[in-house]
C-alpha cells in the first residue's frame, strides 16, 4: 500500500471521529418521586388504631399516581388507606400529595415493637420506608371521679352547685351512681340531671340547698360514683369544700335629690352596698312609695309612683365588700328606677313641698 493511500484513510477517520462526537447530549434527571412517613414512633393498647401520614414529594417533574401498600404488619393488625381529601383509597393521584394509614391492632395482637413497612409504586419506580409501631397491653376497664370547683361558698338560705366528671378507660361503658356525703344538718342535696351518670354522658350537676338555720363554718363533702367493673363493685371518690357563711342582706339606699311637678320624672341612683366576702349577682331590685307624706293633705300612693329596672338589665353585678351606685355599676339613667308626680285631674296643692317617702327591696344571690 502506498503512502498516500494510508494518508486518506486516515483523514477519513478523523473525519468521522468529528461527525460521531458532535451527536452526543447529557442525559437530565429522570422523573420520580420519594415518601416519607410520620410520625416515626406510635403507641398504642392492644384493640386501639395508630395513624402515620405518608406524603409523596415528586421531582423532575413527575406526575404520576402513586400506590401506597402496608406490609410486615404484627398478628391481628390490619391496614387502611384514606387520601388527604377523605377518600378511602390506596392510591395518591397527581393533584394530592399525601395518605392517612391506619394500622387497627386487635385483642390479641402481640405486644412490643414491630416495623411495618410502606411501600410506593408508580410504573417501574418503587420506593419504601418503614415507621415503628408499639404495641401495650390493653387497659382494664376503669373509671375516675373528678369535681369542680374544688370549694364553694354559699349564704344561709341559699344554694350552690358542683359538677362531677365521669371518666372511663378501658372500654368502660356502664352506668356510675353518683351521691354526696357530710352534709351539715339543714343541707340537702339533689342531682341534674339525675344521679345516675349513663354510659352515654360523662357529668352530672350536684346541686346543694342551705337552710336559714344551718350552721356557718367549713365541711368537707365527699363525692362518692359507684359502678360495677368485671362483676365486681367499683367505688371512686373526690373530695370538695363547702363554706356556710352568715346570710347578711345586701343595703339599698338612695335620695332622688330632684324637685318633681305634675308630670314630672327623675331616675333614682340607687347606692347599694354589698358586705359579703364575694360578688352578688342583684337580680331584682324594687322602689315603692308610701302613702304618707310630710303633708298631711298629700297622698304619696296617689299623687306618685315609681318605675322599676327593666328585666333584662339584670343580674347586675355587686362587687365584694363594695358600695356601689347603679352608675358606677353600668346602669344608665334611663335604665334606673323612675319616680314621677302624676299629673291628676284634681288639685294638687297640698303636695307643694312635700316630702315623700321611698322603700326599697331586691334580691341578690352568689
Amino acid at each position: 500500500m502506498s503512502p498516500r493511500r494510508k494518508l486518506g484513510w486516515a483523514l477519513l477517520a478523523a473525519f468521522l471521529g468529528a461527525a460521531f462526537g458532535a451527536a452526543v447530549f447529557a442525559a437530565g434527571p429522570k422523573p420520580d418521586f420519594t415518601i416519607a412517613a410520620s410520625p416515626s414512633l406510635q403507641k398504642v393498647s392492644q384493640g386501639q388504631a395508630a395513624t402515620y401520614t405518608v406524603t409523596v414529594t415528586r421531582v423532575n417533574g413527575f406526575a404520576g399516581s402513586v400506590s401506597l401498600k402496608a406490609t410486615e404488619l404484627p398478628r391481628g393488625a390490619t391496614a387502611s388507606w384514606k387520601l388527604s381529601d377523605g377518600t378511602t383509597s390506596n392510591v395518591v393521584p397527581p393533584n394530592l400529595d399525601s395518605a392517612m394509614l391506619t394500622i387497627q391492632t386487635a385483642s390479641n395482637t402481640p405486644k412490643g415493637k414491630t416495623t411495618p413497612d410502606i411501600k410506593a409504586t408508580s410504573g417501574t419506580l418503587k420506593h419504601a420506608t418503614s415507621v415503628t409501631l408499639e404495641v401495650e397491653p390493653a387497659a382494664k376497664p376503669n373509671f375516675a371521679l373528678a369535681a369542680s370547683p374544688a370549694s364553694q361558698t354559699v349564704l344561709q338560705n341559699g344554694q350552690t352547685s358542683y359538677t362531677a366528671t365521669v371518666t372511663r378507660t378501658g372500654g368502660f361503658g356502664d352506668p356510675v351512681s353518683l351521691k354526696v356525703t357530710g352534709l351539715p344538718k339543714g343541707a340537702t342535696a339533689s342531682w341534674s340531671p339525675s344521679s345516675t351518670v349513663p354510659g352515654t354522658s360523662s357529668s352530672a350537676t350536684l346541686q346543694i340547698q342551705v337552710a336559714g338555720n344551718t350552721l356557718t363554718g367549713d365541711y368537707n363533702l365527699t363525692i362518692k360514683g359507684t359502678a360495677t367493673i368485671t362483676g365486681k363493685t367499683v367505688t371512686r371518690s373526690t373530695p370538695v369544700t363547702l363554706i356556710i357563711q352568715k346570710s347578711q342582706g345586701f343595703q339599698i339606699a338612695g335620695n332622688l335629690g330632684a324637685q318633681l311637678s305634675p308630670g314630672m320624672k327623675a331616675p333614682l341612683n340607687l347606692v347599694l352596698t354589698n358586705p359579703q366576702s364575694f360578688n352578688l349577682k342583684v337580680t331584682n331590685l324594687s322602689v315603692g312609695v308610701e302613702d304618707a307624706t310630710s303633708e298631711a293633705g298629700c297622698s304619696g300612693t296617689q299623687n306618685f309612683r315609681a318605675t322599676q329596672i327593666p328585666a333584662a338589665r339584670y343580674p347586675i353585678t355587686l362587687p365584694a365588700g363594695q358600695t356601689r351606685t347603679l352608675a358606677q355599676l353600668g346602669v344608665a339613667s334611663g335604665d334606673q328606677p323612675q319616680v314621677e308626680m302624676l299629673n291628676q285631674p284634681w288639685d294638687q296643692d297640698a303636695c307643694k313641698n312635700a316630702t315623700i317617702s321611698l322603700v326599697y327591696g331586691g334580691s341578690a344571690g352568689k
